[in-house]
């Protein structure tokens, strides 16, 4: 069995997925590689995206490639000087609303814009420590959990807000990020789940949860799901209480993805698995 560390849902119903060390695509009962002769170098390709402009985007922990719209290989995009650091597994690609993906170096964070890359680092007010999750939120802030530094909110790409244990954090280590749709973001942290909004304090929750919180994703009606490095998985529709969703049982790794309905736990090499995003099933 191939070890599965991402996925991606195309706008087209094509599933892409990372497959052992190249990148695979699924789509009306065929399946199709990339591999180095494709443009892929041979890596664990642990995140994957599609741009606004229809492209594929990947990447591992030493490179990232590209496949425009209409073209048959991947084209190597790889930031100058970026290798392995202490972060090789949670490497996020995410797009702001310009269209610009941005996504973690060794230190700092990169901004693709006009077909080459920017660095953001601590000359810009960003503390080099490792990013291991990113999100965009609906003003196009950007938010950065780090993994010995909390919380931090780049507030037009000018400010930074940041949030540590003193703050409320659970934790200093920031493992997942999320906005629930209805003005929250949603903090996973080595420690628990937390919720910051405007000015309020940050709430806890879910109290009896206190593992790796490695996955958080809005389920689109109100509610929330989490997953834990434990292998939890639970559920919350709005106004009521946690429930899980595993019947007992775990499934490790427990990265999340929602779309089309769906949500996605990518359990590693214990493969896939799907529920209805609602919680239905």
């Amino acid at each position: 069995a191939l070890d599965v560390r991402s996925l991606l849902v195309a706008r087209d119903g094509a599933w892409w997925f990372g497959c052992g060390s190249a990148l695979c695509r699924w789509h009306a009962n065929r399946l199709q590689r990339w591999s180095a002769a494709d443009g892929v170098p041979q890596s664990e390709w642990l995140r994957l995206r599609q741009a606004k402009d229809g492209a594929i985007w990947a990447r591992s922990d030493r490179y990232v490639v590209r496949l425009a719209t209409g073209d048959r290989q991947f084209a190597d995009v790889t930031p100058p000087g970026l290798g392995r650091g202490s972060n090789h597994y949670w490497l996020p690609l995410v797009e702001d609303s310009k269209g610009r993906l941005l996504t973690p170096g060794n230190a700092g964070v990169y901004r693709w814009q006009a077909g080459q890359w920017r660095y953001f680092g601590e000359r810009n007010g960003l503390v080099e420590d490792g990013v291991r999750a990113m999100l965009i939120d609906r003003d196009g802030d950007v938010w950065l959990g780090t993994s010995g530094h909390g919380l931090a909110h780049w507030r037009g790409y000018e400010n930074w807000s940041s949030w540590t244990t003193r703050q409320g954090l659970p934790s200093d280590v920031v493992w997942s990020i999320a906005d629930d749709g209805a003005g929250r973001v949603w903090i996973g942290t080595q420690r628990g789940v937390v919720s910051a909004g405007g000015d309020e304090a940050m709430a806890n929750e879910a109290p009896a949860v206190t593992d790796q919180v490695g996955g958080v994703v809005a389920d689109g009606s109100g509610g929330m799901w989490l997953s834990t490095f434990g292998g939890e998985l639970l559920h919350r529709r709005r106004g009521q209480s946690w429930r899980s969703m595993t019947d007992g049982g775990r499934i490790r790794g427990g990265r999340l993805l929602a779309a089309n309905g769906e949500l996605w736990v990518i359990g590693r090499k214990y493969g896939l698995f799907t529920l209805p995003l609602d919680g239905s099933g």
